[in-house]
């Protein structure tokens, strides 16, 4: 599996409550809209198939505005490129991804 964990978002320019949409092997997955705190969190995460198949191995996190649906920023990742880790193995460290397009900042 292939496990996207979605954790908080910084500098996005909205008072709303963002979406997340994350795009892998076509499948399509939302978050719930974003607990606004000092930054916007979503604590959540999702689990994904790994397939040997897939001709675009592209992993593909769009942040959107909501009610309204405007663009907000994304990410992408090559899916072959993301680590490998046996459940024993303690969890990776959640990072800052800088999102680019829309009206992110940073």
């Amino acid at each position: 599996y292939l496990f996207v964990r979605v954790v908080k978002a910084r500098y996005l320019p909205t008072n709303g409550s963002p979406i997340v949409k994350i795009s892998v092997s076509g499948h399509n997955v939302n978050s719930k809209p974003a607990r606004k705190t000092t930054l916007f969190e979503w604590n959540q995460t999702f689990a994904f198939t790994r397939d040997a198949q897939d001709s675009s191995p592209i992993l593909e996190i769009i942040v959107w505005d909501s009610p309204e649906p405007r663009l907000l920023g994304g990410v992408c990742f090559d899916v072959n490129e993301i680590p490998v880790r046996d459940p024993p193995d303690s969890p990776l460290a959640p990072q800052w991804y800088r999102m680019e397009g829309g009206g992110a900042q940073h």
